[in-house]
């Protein structure tokens, strides 16, 4: 009996000093987020260029049943760090001549935006900035694997006591989740975002977001670029007087570098 007990004692003690090893080389949460914002940073300075094709399926829900779904295909051109999507088709069939040339108008006035001087502060097309990662509180909470390769999961929760000073705020402020980020490469791979609370407009008067959630995959090109593979979005809410409820999918495929370089 007592050889046992000795035996249960000694597994006990090795299996607690392999974890303590294991968590001894775990870096900072702190150093982790870090280079996950240089990262992010060196990316969006990136030149080439990548082409692919996304397609996006909302779903729009009354009393808890799909009451219209409308689909639309993209070609999606990426260039440092900013993607681009023309619409080519909605729900499989090709763009009528009117849409056609409504696509034109909207492209149009999205390379005037791309021409206008870019406002003081950090870059708006990266995912994560030292304002943004600044709201919330990160834990490391152990080793994953995301697509087979191995993985930080970081979870993450918004500061007690942030002030709401714009509409924004309102949002990222009450918003908490998970990141699994790539060993490797410091890349984000994937991504889960939920609504702590609801956030209201107004006093709620105007409208409330009852309910958001977000999932997002990255995957890693041959060439070691990084791209949104695959996104679900849900939100409740509600607009004065009208409920909203909406999935929207996105499904990215055919990734390719392009031939053209430079930023749009």
């Amino acid at each position: 009996m007592m050889v046992r007990v000795w035996m249960m004692a000694a597994a006990l003690f090795v299996s607690a000093h392999i974890h303590a090893a294991e968590t001894n080389r775990w870096p900072s949460v702190e150093e982790l987020i870090r280079r996950v914002i240089i990262r992010a940073k060196a990316t969006s300075e990136n030149t080439n260029a990548y082409t692919y094709e996304k397609e996006t399926t909302v779903h729009e829900f009354e009393d808890g049943k799909i009451k219209k779904t409308k689909r639309r295909t993209y070609v999606v051109e990426f260039r440092a760090g900013i993607p681009n999507a023309r619409l080519v088709a909605v729900n499989g069939k090709a763009l009528s001549e009117a849409e056609q040339t409504e696509e034109r108008k909207r492209q149009e006035n999205l390379g005037k935006l791309r021409k206008r001087p870019a406002g003081r502060g950090e870059r708006q097309d990266l995912y994560i900035t030292d304002e943004l990662a600044s709201r919330y509180i990160f834990e490391l909470k152990g080793e994953s694997a995301v697509n087979g390769r191995p993985a930080w999961l970081v979870a993450f929760r918004p500061k007690p006591g942030l002030k709401d000073k714009n509409l924004p705020d309102r949002f990222l402020n009450r918003m908490g989740g998970e990141l699994w980020i790539d060993m490797h490469e410091d890349e984000v791979a994937c991504v889960k975002v939920q609504l702590q609370e609801r956030a209201s407009l107004w006093g709620g008067f105007l409208g409330t977001l009852d309910r958001f959630s977000l999932v997002l995959y990255r995957v890693r090109l041959p060439d070691g670029a990084w791209l949104n593979s695959f996104s679900e979005v849900n939100i409740q809410a509600r607009k004065l007087f009208e409920a909203i409820h909406v999935q929207v999918l996105e499904t990215s495929s055919d990734h390719r570098q392009s031939a053209a370089k430079g930023k749009p």
